[in-house]
């Protein structure tokens, strides 16, 4: 995602802000932009700014109570403390969704608490909190994260086995056929000639293919075709 949009898509939420004050909205279910914008400006090396807005938003929840928005402000901490502290954190998180009705952000708290742990180098214990997200999130509908829950998992040593999004599974024959053969290092001029396409056709096809298994180039294109080889040989 291009940086000036997400300075944009920042400015916006440091405008709620300003509207909050100005409307003096307290009650935090109302205005969780901190839990967004806290990420936002670490992503721009602005650590100190982040951490003192996810610790606001996280006084401001307990104060209100409730276990969702506590769960999300948690979350966004999470995110941007370091090390164990930003685990603990993460933990805290989940076990406050947990008791919420708030799925999609209990996916997404699991979600990132694998991956701080998975990052810390202990990938055996990564892999409960990404399965449960995976699980969660597929339930949820929601393909993106169960996505990247899928490949935390891989990257953490597990074997999912089978992919959470059917549009990774959905290619047509022929994208299927492109796909493959760009995964094993032929250039598209090099499979339009052997599959009697023009350039463009194989172009489209291979276009569609990384959209529909989210993949952004042909190293990882190969990286999922190994792992889809590797589920057929286990089943």
């Amino acid at each position: 995602m291009p940086k000036r949009f997400l300075r944009a898509y920042g400015l916006s939420l440091l405008d709620c802000g300003r509207l909050e004050e100005e409307w003096d909205i307290r009650t935090p279910a109302f205005g969780m932009w901190r839990a967004a914008a806290a990420p936002l400006l670490a992503s721009f090396d602005r650590q100190d700014e982040a951490r003192a807005l996810a610790r606001e938003d996280v006084e401001r929840c307990r104060a209100f109570g409730a276990p969702g928005p506590l769960g999300t402000a948690l979350r966004s901490l999470g995110l941007v403390e370091p090390g164990e502290t930003g685990i603990e954190l993460l933990e805290q998180s989940v076990a406050q969704l947990e008791q919420s009705p708030r799925r999609l952000e209990h996916a997404l708290a699991l979600l990132e608490l694998g991956a701080a742990v998975r990052r810390a180098g202990r990938r055996a214990d990564a892999r409960e909190p990404l399965r449960q997200a995976l699980e969660l999130a597929s339930a949820c509908g929601a393909d993106a994260i169960a996505a990247r829950a899928h490949d935390e998992l891989v990257t953490a040593g597990a074997r999912p086995r089978r992919d959470p999004t059917e549009s990774r599974s959905n290619l047509t024959a022929s994208e299927l056929r492109v796909a493959r053969m760009a995964a094993e290092g032929m250039t598209n001029r090099q499979v339009a000639a052997e599959l009697f396409l023009s350039p463009h056709t194989v172009s489209t096809h291979l276009r569609h293919a990384f959209a529909k298994l989210g993949v952004n180039s042909r190293v990882e294109l190969a990286r999922v075709a190994l792992e889809q080889r590797a589920t057929s040989a286990e089943s």
